[in-house]
Order: structure tokens, then C-alpha cells, then sequence
């Protein structure tokens, strides 16, 4: 219907919309990760081991947090919509 210029069938009822929060852990683990395998490879160890206890400590923090989520009210999500259109 969108190729045709048609407009979208909108839905009777908007409900909550369940998201993850963002967060930077995930780039932290990869960089940590990229770190641990060059100093596996080039035998520097002490880099290995700092790696490691980097990417258990940022597993860690992220495995504790509390609050990982958040809910969008419907009412905001309707109000998106209208605009949109």
C-alpha cells in the first residue's frame, strides 16, 4: 500500500511499547575483547590478563544493573503516529 500513495490502516488501540536502555558496554566488551586476542597472539600475557579481568568486570556491572529497561506510554506512541501522518 505504500508504494501506491496509500495511506496505513492505523490500529484500534496503541499499547506500551517495552525497550532495552542503550548503553556503551557492548562496544567496551568488544574493544576489551579485540585487546585480550592481540596479546594472546603476540604472547604479551600481562595484556591478556588486564583484558580479561576488564571484559569480567564489564559483564559484571552490566549483569547488575537494575535498571536495563524502560516502557513508552501508549499515549506518547499515538501522539507519534498522528504526527506522522
Amino acid at each position: 500500500m505504500k508504494h501506491q500513495g496509500l495511506p496505513q490502516k492505523r490500529p484500534k488501540e496503541y499499547f506500551d511499547l517495552h525497550m532495552p536502555r542503550n548503553t556503551g558496554m557492548g562496544v567496551y566488551i568488544g574493544l576489551l575483547s579485540f585487546t585480550l586476542g592481540f596479546g594472546m597472539i603476540w604472547h604479551m600475557f600481562w595484556l591478556s590478563a588486564l583484558s580479561a579481568l576488564g571484559i569480567i568486570a564489564c559483564s559484571a556491572i552490566r549483569l547488575f544493573d537494575q535498571h536495563t529497561e524502560y516502557y513508552v506510554p501508549a499515549s506518547e506512541v499515538a501522539a507519534v503516529e498522528e504526527k506522522r501522518s
